[in-house]
């Protein structure tokens, strides 16, 4: 599990894509984000899995493929990324090196190595980790009652085929809603138990072996007020 610190956040897109460098093929995946300190706490960005970095004081090297790649501290926090490789790799390398510039971050969120998810993390909202990376519980107290989301994953064990399979086992005869955000897309699904409102979020990875589930916790007479709060938190939410 990681944890990070982060102050402007570029959310960066899960890349993934296939290049010719002399005439050999080279897939770049960008996996996840490596933690280095900087004057305010700490920075981070997106890199391509494979890559050797070399770090020292918040200036560094990162070393993919054929590829080498600088990046220093700027002006008020900022940081550039450029390379330094042969001629013949220079508009590859130095497409990588504006890709990692993209997604430097310094912001607070959370990142599920394991389950290949991340999530900007309030700092309106209590935070607690759910063990094994499979994600947090934020909760959020008003004058007379609170507000809980919950972003977790868990392994598709029962080996739902999609999300109708999934929703006809778990809430049948229940109407539900598609939603699509930069990385991914799922359902809503709205519950009451009690007195209390659920509004559940769902999402299927690519290779059915992932079950993402968003869900916000709600009094039901307050349901209408934050109806639409989920949706919030899910525009900060990755599948890497």
């Amino acid at each position: 599990m990681k944890i990070y610190i982060l102050i402007c956040f570029v959310l960066f897109l899960s890349f993934l894509g296939c290049v010719t460098l002399d005439g050999d093929e080279t897939i770049v995946m960008y996996k996840s984000y490596y933690k280095f300190p900087i004057e305010s706490g700490y920075g981070y960005f997106k890199y391509p899995t494979g890559s050797k970095i070399i770090e020292d004081n918040g200036e560094g090297t990162v070393k993919f493929d054929r590829c080498e790649i600088q990046f220093a501290p700027e002006d008020e926090g900022l940081y550039v990324f450029w390379t330094t490789s042969v001629v013949e790799n220079f508009e590859f390398c130095d497409d990588l090196a504006q890709k990692m510039q993209e997604s430097f971050t310094d912001k607070l969120f959370f990142v599920s190595d394991k389950y290949h998810f991340s999530i900007v993390l309030r700092s309106d909202f209590e935070t607690r980790f759910i063990e094994e990376e499979q994600g947090v519980v934020m909760d959020k107290p008003f004058s007379d009652y609170s507000m809980e989301i919950k972003i977790s994953a868990q392994d598709n064990i029962m080996g739902f085929v999609d999300l109708g399979d999934l929703l006809d086992n778990r809430y049948p005869g229940f109407s539900y809603d598609f939603a699509s955000y930069e990385t991914f897309s799922g359902v809503f699904v709205d519950e009451s138990i009690d007195t209390f409102a659920y509004r559940h979020f769902f999402v299927l990875s690519d290779n059915k072996d992932i079950i993402y589930e968003a869900v916000m916790k709600i009094p039901s007479m307050k349901y209408s007020i934050h109806k639409d709060f989920l949706s919030e938190v899910l525009e900060n939410m990755e599948i890497l």
